[in-house]
């Protein structure tokens, strides 16, 4: 964990500082003002009641003050922005606030191209439900995460519902879901009439907060598909788009007693797998809940709102003796979600509980035998006292206690917690709370996933230890005497061009906002694995026998992995530290710092400085050798010269040899006393010529004498006058016959010269 200061002379913080409130009161519940949108930082401040906006890569641009048009009257305690980063969730207790953002445009892409004043829209979600309902406030409130363009919030309030709310019907809800159930049975639901009042009604609803019956928190995981949510009919509207048919988001809301419930919620209007419920009927009165106990749905909004079952409370494994009974705080899920994610709850003492939501088991819906029986109208008398038989369970795999502050005597003491997830990160969560900032990476997540993508037999990396990793990044509490600097939210922020890669090294960095109006950068720690057997930093200098499998990076990351961590010390300056307590608090500190960073990095130096050394003589002789090798070649080279010299010499004598074959054979055939082949075919054809020359001579007379007579006929023209040549006079038909005779004769004759040319050559030959 390294630790940047800066951020010390930022403009932002010193607009902060000025203007915050130091040791201010603490609620009860953890604060998040801050929040990163495009590398541009975004503080609310409460005092202000407006957003304070900052690049964060250029500490020198302009401050930029974003005021709403309708500023909330209540104190906001936590913000949130959605995926699109195109508006801001403001979530208090009397209220939920939506803020449209500005474009970003620009040189450094900040709001409205750098404009220091900006106006921003703002709406509220159930303004007037919230309003005529003083009794009614609001829990938790997210955005949801299935909404393609951002505009589905999900709403938690203290009357047991789980409402899904629309930017374009924001006094409506799309969906309301009844969480908790008051008991029938129950002091604070019994009616002295039949013809009690809503109110009475309403005060048995609130009544169970008195024993803790009250809803502190929910999250939502990542959507699942099964095929029990394929099989299931639509409701209210028919579903035909087969993209998003089996699309669920899991939901799981906590209650201060411990009672974890269980839903499903979809925005594309379809039934999510449940278990009917006897008791589950539409009530006719508009806000009083049924007799049943099962809350309803308002008569004149039944064709907008969809009332579905909720599963719970879950049952909590394996079982403990005090039944997990302490006051609960805070949820968060991590990991792929539904069915086999890590679910995270949160104490008021600084426990958490790492679960695993696991499905139902075959054993327990099996009613044949006669416990079968017995065991199934238990569960059916149960069954009253929750919204819905629950079908998973959660199996608690580890507990993990935080220390939440370095003084001994307030180490335990009850804060107030808020878990934080961020979506670079699938297998890590924050928790803040007053004294400070933790950071928990949860292994089994990694595990889960590459069980779930191999096969059935690669379930023995399941067996191994899948402790987490905890790291205290920031301390607000250090010294009892000193005052408690609140912190007032933290966020992750991993630059615009940080791949995916670098963030699992470490790249991303926490900002943390105190109350003081101070902002700390701390790096956050790598995302490498816990290793199950880690060395203690007293046995660093001792011989470490590692196993042949094992490379470099797996033996330094065993070395460097700590158990304790030492988080960033951030306290008030109103009052100076006793000096007692500040050297105690040194003491400790150079203790934490010399066994769990300087040893360890000592023996991870040793090791490496050894390694490098081995390498060297490693390199050496290897040298030497490839000296050895390019002695070598170079003997080649030469060996391979001289062979293709002696290889050329070769064929010219090959060549020369081939020669004196040819011109022997000759000689041999030569004297042979009988004839070859190619003689006897020559001696056959020039038999042939010499039987076709007594044929070719007469006709060569025959020609002879035709031209002789041909040059007799053309003298005899010439002689004779012109007049006597002018009474021999030819008809048409005589002239063109006497021209094809003579074209015929012509070619005759021009054959027979061609063949007497060849006869007279091959007679030569």
């Amino acid at each position: 964990m390294s630790v940047q200061n800066k951020f010390s002379n930022f403009p932002l913080c010193k607009k902060l500082s000025e203007s915050a409130k130091e040791n201010v009161c603490l609620g009860s519940n953890q604060s998040s003002l801050i929040a990163v949108v495009d590398d541009n930082l975004l503080i609310w401040s409460q005092e202000d009641c407006c957003f304070y906006a900052q690049h964060l890569q250029q500490h020198d641009s302009v401050v930029q003050t974003l005021s709403l048009t309708r500023p909330p009257l209540w104190s906001v305690q936590s913000i949130s922005v959605n995926k699109q980063g195109t508006g801001v969730l403001l979530v208090g207790r009397r209220g939920v606030g939506v803020v449209d953002l500005p474009q970003r445009w620009g040189k450094h892409y900040t709001f409205d191209g750098g404009r220091e004043n900006i106006t921003c829209r703002t709406e509220y979600i159930a303004e007037r439900f919230l309003v005529c309902h003083l009794r009614i406030a609001v829990v938790a409130a997210q955005w949801h995460p299935g909404s393609a363009n951002g505009n589905h919030v999900v709403l938690l309030a203290s009357d047991h519902y789980l409402r899904v709310y629309s930017l374009r019907s924001r006094d409506v809800p799309e969906q309301a879901l009844a969480i908790s159930v008051p008991r029938p049975d129950s002091v604070f639901s019994r009616h002295s009439s039949s013809s009690s009042s809503s109110t009475d009604a309403t005060t048995a609803k609130f009544g169970s907060s008195v024993l803790g019956e009250e809803a502190v928190d929910f999250a939502i995981g990542a959507p699942v598909v099964t095929a029990g949510v394929q099989k299931k009919q639509d409701v209210g509207e028919v579903e035909n788009s087969a993209d998003a048919a089996g699309l669920f988001w899991p939901v799981f809301v906590l209650y201060a007693n411990g009672d974890v419930y269980h839903t499903y919620l979809t925005l594309q209007h379809r039934c999510v797998p449940h278990v009917p419920h006897p008791a589950a009927q539409v009530c006719t009165t508009r806000t009083s809940p049924c007799s049943t106990g099962v809350y309803h749905t308002y008569l004149t909004l039944q064709h907008r709102i969809r009332s579905r079952t909720v599963l719970g409370p879950l049952v909590l494994l394996p079982p403990r003796e005090d039944n997990y009974a302490l006051e609960w705080c805070s949820v968060c899920c991590v990991g792929e979600g539904g069915v086999g994610s890590i679910l995270v709850l949160a104490t008021t003492g600084g426990r958490l509980f790492h679960c695993v939501v696991m499905p139902p088991s075959v054993t327990e819906n099996s009613t044949s035998d006669e416990p079968g029986e017995d065991e199934l109208k238990l569960t059916r008398s149960l069954s009253r006292l929750s919204v819905a038989a629950p079908l998973v369970s959660l199996y608690v795999y580890e507990c993990v206690d935080l220390q939440l502050s370095l003084c001994p005597d307030q180490a335990n003491s009850p804060w107030p917690f808020m878990l934080a997830t961020h979506h670079s990160f699938t297998n890590r969560y924050l928790v803040l709370h007053s004294a400070g900032v933790h950071t928990v990476t949860v292994s089994l997540v990694d595990k889960l996933r590459n069980f779930t993508s191999t096969s059935n037999s690669a379930a023995d990396g399941l067996n191994e230890d899948s402790e987490c990793s905890v790291e205290h990044l920031v301390c607000t509490q250090a010294l009892p005497s000193a005052a408690v600097v609140p912190v007032m939210g933290a966020t992750v922020w991993c630059g615009g061009s940080v791949s995916s890669l670098v963030r699992s090294v470490g790249a991303c960095e926490l900002l943390v906002l105190l109350s003081s109006g101070t902002l700390l950068a701390v790096r956050m720690p790598s995302l490498l694995p816990r290793l199950p057997s880690p060395l203690a930093a007293s046995d660093s200098s001792t011989k470490t026998v590692a196993s042949p499998c094992e490379d470099m990076e797996t033996i330094v990351h065993r070395l460097l992995q700590r158990n304790v961590s030492q988080p960033l010390l951030a306290g008030s300056s109103s009052l100076p530290p006793d000096p007692v307590e500040a050297l105690d608090l040194t003491n400790r500190t150079l203790s934490t710092l010399r066994s769990q960073y300087f040893a360890p990095q000592l023996a991870a130096a040793n090791l490496i400085t050894h390694r490098v050394r081995v390498l060297q003589g490693q390199q050496r002789t290897l040298d030497v050798h490839i000296k050895e090798l390019q002695q070598q070649q170079q003997q080649l080279m030469h060996n391979i010269a001289s062979l293709q010299k002696q290889l050329q010499l070769a064929k010219e004598k090959q060549e020369s040899i081939f020669q004196r074959l040819d011109q022997i054979y000759e000689a041999s055939v030569r004297r042979l006393p009988g004839l070859s082949s190619g003689e006897r075919w020559l001696q056959k054809e020039l038999q042939s010529v010499q039987d076709q020359v007594p044929q070719l001579r007469d006709d060569l007379q025959h020609l002879h004498t035709k031209l002789q007579w041909h040059d007799t006929i053309a003298q005899m023209k010439s002689s004779n006058t012109s007049q006597d040549f002018d009474d021999v006079k030819l008809s048409q038909n005589q002239l063109h016959s006497l021209k094809e005779t003579i074209s015929l004769e012509s070619d005759k004759i021009a054959k027979l010269v061609s063949r007497f040319k060849n006869m007279k050559k091959n007679l030569e030959v």
